[in-house]
């Protein structure tokens, strides 16, 4: 057999597999569609843009400042309390802010509760150990001025103010969507391997 139709019946063989597994899959509900179509829209949107800049208070005193130009990548973490699958979101978070501190590279991660009590937050960082940055925008303004729909949303600025992400929902794997963007950024090349 040659090499050519050795090419012709891989790619038949493909066409197959992904005919069978269209067939046998049920497709996305056109609900589901647009809301996906809609979120890689805003992300496509919000890459490149000045991140509004902000200061919060802290859940345990002091203040947090975004402002270009920063000696920092910042990953900002928007969340609530009620909210099931930011608490693992910030599990994963604490975890690559220790991971890429550990390197000695320049990001610092601010997790921005939104709308709710210093009192409730607090109990909850101590419930879930949440030693990252927790910052308390109580009114809401933060969270309307990166236009947050949803929960969690997690925004990567760049040192120059920018934004190089901009991801709403659950990131399941911070080291494959936030560390390729983090290193490119601070000129150290490409994710770890």
């Amino acid at each position: 057999m040659t090499d050519r139709v050795g090419m012709w019946l891989a790619c038949a063989l493909a066409v197959s597999l992904v005919g069978a597994n269209v067939a046998v899959k049920p497709g996305l509900a056109p609900v589901e569609t647009r809301r996906v179509s809609d979120s890689v829209r805003r992300s496509r949107e919000w890459r490149g843009r000045v991140a509004p800049p902000f200061e919060l208070p802290l859940l345990d005193g002091g203040l947090v400042r975004s402002a270009a130009p920063e000696p920092d990548v910042t990953v900002v973490m928007f969340v609530t309390t009620w909210c099931d699958e930011c608490r693992d979101e910030m599990t994963e978070m604490r975890r690559y802010e220790q991971v890429v501190q550990k390197e000695g590279l320049r990001v610092r991660v601010v997790i921005v509760n939104t709308q709710e009590t210093a009192d409730d937050v607090r109990a909850f960082a101590r419930r879930h150990q949440l030693p990252t940055t927790v910052a308390m925008d109580e009114s809401g303004d933060v969270m309307r001025a990166y236009e947050v729909r949803t929960f969690p949303t997690t925004v990567v600025v760049a040192r120059d103010g920018r934004v190089r992400l901009f991801h709403e929902g659950p990131l399941r794997n911070a080291d494959v969507v936030i560390d390729p963007v983090v290193r490119v950024e601070l000129g150290v090349g490409r994710a770890r391997p």
